[in-house]
């Protein structure tokens, strides 16, 4: 077909602009099949691993995983695919390699020649739909006859808190060439390590707070050198561990006998802080004394302590009115004995709205509790990070102190000398009734 252009003002052909136009508006109205289909709700489903799990003598320079369907390059959970896959051994990050449907690992420095290596994919693993997978996998394999059999297990603690890490990185690094074996904690902070030759090595556990996979230094970590031979069990308490001693953080008054001062780092469970670390100085500089000094494990002992005296007491109270109510019930039965008997009409009866003979149903048993759990304690003793200083009078209201807190040592056996300076409560007078009652204003912090 040709096409000419049309004269100023003439009937001839049709102008070519308006050709287009025409010839587009036809395409567009051409019938057929939406586009799309039904949603997409199941997560990416793995179809294929290469080298199959538990194969020997493998000699591939790559892991690959394959998917049924194109998978994101962006995981749920963690900054991208390489924190999704964990290698062990490794002597570095892995290299990924993302082709839709297809998830390549190649470990740094390649695979190690007589070496079984196991290959952990998190949980988190999205399609283009966000569809997520909520289980993961292990591979393992080996590039040698065997498969290593050692195995480290534990749990990791949040120390301080006394409660599990979940999801803490766990890591044993061979000593001395440095293989970085590594898993994650689960939900109750348990981890095995496993598919380990035997030897020593460094056994860490950190609780990664942004989840970059890397140990900050304001990550609360553990570290411990272990021997393996066959298999060991390690209880793994992170907490702060620096070069710097615990020091003064807030000074407030519970009660008007007791001072709290907070620690910013914990103290050595084996360091007991005794009244002769701490000085206690008034506005003039004038000493202000003080009768005891308590860490917040004592205090809670004292606490536990009269709670139980207090049980043992109301026991024995009960016990003692129990006692008297039978006596006196005992009398009262004896003088009835020895009393005439007068006759006493039967007490009426209520309709029930039963049929004659018709026995009652027992009530239902309550349900079974099944929500609580127990959650796991660390067995070692827990630090402290609070001290409180008992007075035998209360502080003055209004005033200025300045508290020193002298060599108080943390748990990685280092000690410091800190102040901090405080306020109390001022008396406040209340003009409609003329009683006085304390401010209700925060202690500051020097």
């Amino acid at each position: 077909m040709v096409v000419t252009k049309e004269p100023a003002g003439g009937q001839g052909a049709i102008p070519v602009r308006r050709l287009i136009a025409l010839l587009t508006l036809a395409g567009c109205a051409q019938a057929g099949m939406p586009p799309g289909g039904p949603p997409d709700t199941q997560p990416p489903r793995l179809v294929r691993v290469t080298p199959d799990t538990n194969a020997l003598n493998v000699r591939d320079g790559s892991i690959s995983f394959q998917f049924d369907e194109v998978v994101s390059e962006r995981p749920r959970g963690v900054p991208g695919l390489a924190e999704l896959f964990i290698v062990s051994p490794s002597k570095g990050p892995s290299a990924i390699s993302w082709r839709r449907t297809r998830v390549a690992i190649t470990p740094r420095g390649g695979l190690r020649p007589n070496t079984t290596y196991s290959v952990r994919m998190l949980p988190g693993l999205v399609d283009l739909d966000n569809n997520a997978d909520s289980t993961g996998m292990t591979l393992v394999f080996s590039t040698g006859p065997s498969l290593a059999t050692g195995r480290i297990v534990g749990r990791a603690f949040d120390w301080v808190a006394a409660r599990p890490a979940p999801n803490s990185v766990v890591e044993a690094i061979t000593l001395p060439d440095s293989a970085r074996y590594a898993t994650h904690a689960d939900s109750s902070g348990a981890f095995a390590l496993t598919h380990l030759p035997p030897g020593q090595f460094l056994l860490k556990v950190y609780i990664d707070a942004d989840r970059d996979a890397l140990h900050d230094e304001r990550e609360l970590f553990d570290t411990s050198t272990v021997t393996l031979a066959d298999s060991l069990q390690r209880e793994m308490l992170a907490t702060v561990r620096d070069t710097v001693g615990p020091g003064l953080v807030t000074a407030e008054l519970r009660d008007s006998l007791t001072l709290r001062l907070t620690l910013d780092r914990p103290l050595d469970t084996l360091f007991t802080p005794t009244a002769a670390m701490f000085s206690l100085k008034a506005a003039d500089s004038s000493d202000v004394p003080f009768a005891s000094v308590l860490t917040q494990a004592e205090l809670d002992r004292q606490i536990a302590d009269s709670t139980r005296r207090k049980a043992v007491e109301d026991s024995v109270r009960r016990a003692f009115i129990t006692d008297s109510t039978r006596q006196l019930d005992s009398t009262r039965a004896a003088v009835s004995e020895r009393a005439p008997m007068a006759a006493q009409p039967a007490p009426p009866t209520r309709p029930t709205g039963r049929r004659p003979g018709a026995t009652t149903a027992p009530p239902p048993a309550a349900p079974r509790d099944t929500t609580s759990r127990i959650i796991p304690r660390p067995a070692a003793r827990i630090p402290v990070m609070a001290v409180y200083m008992k007075f035998a009078r209360p502080l003055p209201a209004g005033g200025a102190f300045r508290i020193e807190a002298r060599d108080l040592r943390s748990v990685t056996g280092v000690s410091r000398t800190s102040q901090r300076v405080f306020t109390t409560p001022r008396r406040v007078v209340r003009p409609d009734t003329g009683r006085v009652r304390p401010d209700t204003g925060r202690l500051t912090r020097g």
